[in-house]
């Protein structure tokens, strides 16, 4: 039996710094895809039997194969060094640190993939649902919560022009987004991690500046949460700065030079929560600012338990 198979054509819009071995070289990874696909089918709130069966397992006494199968074609050329002239210094001061490697802007890439036979219509439709979440809400490579890496479709796979054009709008305009959204979102029984998707106009450099702000108004340990370390100067002694957790708000770029921005709130883990002795609503609030700073306007919110009833805005 054939293995359903649909292939996007994705253009890069930041600087894109994914490796293999090699760190600091460039590398376009069809297993750092599949992982970023994986991560998303947990946050939107998968089931673990489900994953186990879309993407394989390792668990318990017997393996399981994945359904899922990722290729990807290497692009060839556009280089560039990460150590000259980032869009976003502030975002990406590690790749540039680390004199990383990165796809260019404009660059495209292809993506194909493909779905055992044995997998049903709705597996098919959890598989193409995190292929979505990856790349209309999150990025790839290093620095993707912060925006490098970000990419776009900018064709349609030639097999089913039609459903996809709806699902995986090539426009990036908020309401067809958010309506594409609000279809992923429903195949999943709960909201998962996701608290809040933000639609933001700004553009990305301005962004950076006001998360610069978020940062030093949480302080020292809390700021941790956001992701970065701490700088050798901040007070408090090394041995009692907490474990570095990521960051909760993932920002996807949808053009280099001006906006929109996507904002995604995640919910942070309560281990996480107990770790720093934080209540997680400080957090909130102050996260709730900074998105009134930027002028956000809310395109999905989690409310409750059960199947996510995200509230839409006009």
């Amino acid at each position: 039996m054939a293995w359903p198979t649909w292939t996007f054509h994705l253009k890069v819009i930041t600087p894109l710094a994914m490796g293999g071995a090699d760190a600091r070289s460039a590398e376009w990874r069809a297993p750092s895809i599949k992982g970023m696909m994986r991560w998303w089918f947990r946050v939107a709130g998968g089931r673990r039997e489900d994953e186990d069966r879309l993407f394989g397992s390792v668990r318990g006494e017997q393996a399981q194969a994945s359904g899922v199968r990722v290729y990807v074609t290497t692009p060839a050329g556009r280089l560039q060094d990460c150590s000259l002239n980032l869009p976003a210094p502030y975002f990406g001061f590690s790749l540039k640190m680390n004199r990383r490697q990165c796809f260019s802007p404009g660059t495209s890439l292809t993506v194909t993939l493909t779905c055992a036979p044995w997998l049903s219509k709705t597996d098919q439709q959890m598989v193409l649902a995190s292929f979505w979440l990856a790349v209309y809400l999150g990025c790839f490579g290093s620095r993707s919560r912060k925006g490098y890496g970000s990419l776009w479709p900018n064709r349609m796979p030639e097999s089913d022009r039609g459903s996809m054009g709806l699902l995986f709008p090539l426009v990036p305009e908020r309401v067809p987004i958010r309506d594409a959204l609000q279809r992923v979102l429903g195949l999943f029984e709960t909201g998962g991690r996701i608290r809040e998707i933000r639609w933001c106009e700004k553009p990305w450099r301005s962004v950076q500046g006001e998360y610069r702000e978020l940062r030093r108004n949480l302080g020292v340990p809390n700021k941790a949460l956001l992701g970065y370390p701490f700088a050798s100067g901040e007070s408090g002694e090394r041995e009692n700065w907490p474990d570095r957790h990521a960051s909760p708000l993932i920002i996807k770029p949808l053009n280099l030079q001006r906006g929109p921005c996507i904002i995604t709130f995640l919910h942070v883990p309560r281990e996480v929560q107990n770790q720093f002795g934080l209540d997680e609503q400080v957090l909130v609030r102050k996260v709730h600012r900074f998105l009134e700073d930027v002028e956000s306007q809310s395109i999905w919110e989690h409310k409750g338990q059960g199947r996510p009833n995200g509230v839409v805005r006009e």
